[in-house]
């Protein structure tokens, strides 16, 4: 059963000024999901494979133990396990400094779930958000979704004004066939909130995107972010990153805003009965000139399945 992976050195974290390096667990609570997101890179989104509470206070025990000091809980919709609010008290107890959830709203839309995730130690909240209004409603195949992720960035908004300990939130955005051409009016919106970290992220090249039309081709994708990146520094958000785009086919603008994979020193991937899961970059591939590109070192490589469908004819460098 896939239980988490861990990241040596996966970031440098600043909050209030100060920069730590942070060594994360990500925690896969289930594959239960509010959402059906065609580009998800979980195969079935409806099989029941919960972790049992004791796997993973067990878990967060051996990982305190091994100097993790970030816990990330993941993977379907987080807030649909009832012991969400036991582990998050439970890693504050062990001394976890950084408690994330990565969440797609559910629950959080109510405001006193979310100020009791608070109380309780949370810390940060990574937020999906694929579009507005009917556009996500298409893309996550739930009616109204647009509504509750609005309602959920205004608690975050109502939060951080009331409590004197910071709460960050981050939101994340897939783009697709079906919102890239839209970009720009969401990230516009987005910048009215608190928010942190805005990515922007390539589908994966695995899950259900491999049956679907969802994905598009590179350039496609980089022609919606052009504007985008002009809107983020007219507003002098600081933090914008660009998820799983090969660096040489992005502008030298562009690539200023690139994930780079500089500051993974190291990764240990396992699970509770240690057996060995996925790698970090699979469904990746290069090209022949690959090795030999001065971004080579930083890059998180081609998707397969884009390279397959639509091929690779031009590079910026």
């Amino acid at each position: 059963m896939e239980v988490m992976e861990v990241m040596e050195v996966m970031e440098v974290m600043e909050v209030d000024g100060n920069k730590k390096p942070m060594k994360s667990i990500e925690i896969f609570l289930s594959y239960i999901c509010n959402y059906k997101c065609s580009f998800c890179f979980e195969n079935d989104l409806y099989k029941e494979k919960n972790l049992s509470k004791e796997d993973i206070t067990f878990t967060l025990k051996q990982a305190k133990k091994e100097g993790c000091n970030h816990v990330i809980f993941s993977w379907g919709e987080p807030t649909l396990d009832s012991n969400l609010l036991y582990y998050i008290d439970f890693s504050k107890k062990l001394g976890y400094e950084f408690i994330l959830i990565h969440t797609n709203w559910f629950k959080t839309d109510k405001y006193t779930y979310l100020e009791n995730l608070v109380s309780l130690w949370l810390t940060w909240m990574i937020l999906s958000v694929h579009g507005i209004g009917p556009i996500s409603d298409m893309i996550t195949k739930k009616k109204w979704s647009f509504d509750s992720i609005y309602k959920t960035m205004a608690n975050v908004s109502k939060i951080r004004k009331e409590r004197l300990r910071d709460f960050m939130l981050d939101t994340n955005t897939v783009v697709c066939s079906y919102n890239y051409k839209h970009m720009y009016k969401l990230i516009k919106l987005l910048l009215y909130f608190p928010i942190k970290r805005i990515m922007i992220t390539y589908p994966a090249s695995e899950g259900l995107v491999l049956n679907d039309t969802y994905l598009i081709p590179y350039d496609k994708a980089i022609a919606s972010l052009k504007e985008i990146v002009k809107l983020i520094e007219d507003k002098s958000h600081k933090d914008f990153v660009l998820q799983w785009f090969p660096h040489c086919v992005l502008s030298s603008k562009l690539r200023e805003y690139a994930e780079s994979n500089k500051y993974i020193e190291k990764q240990k991937i396992y699970d509770t009965l240690d057996q060995k899961i996925e790698g970090y970059n699979d469904g990746y591939t290069k090209i022949d000139s690959c090795d030999l590109c001065e971004f080579d070192s930083k890059c998180s490589w081609i998707s397969e399945l884009s390279f397959n469908k639509f091929g690779f004819p031009w590079i910026i460098s």
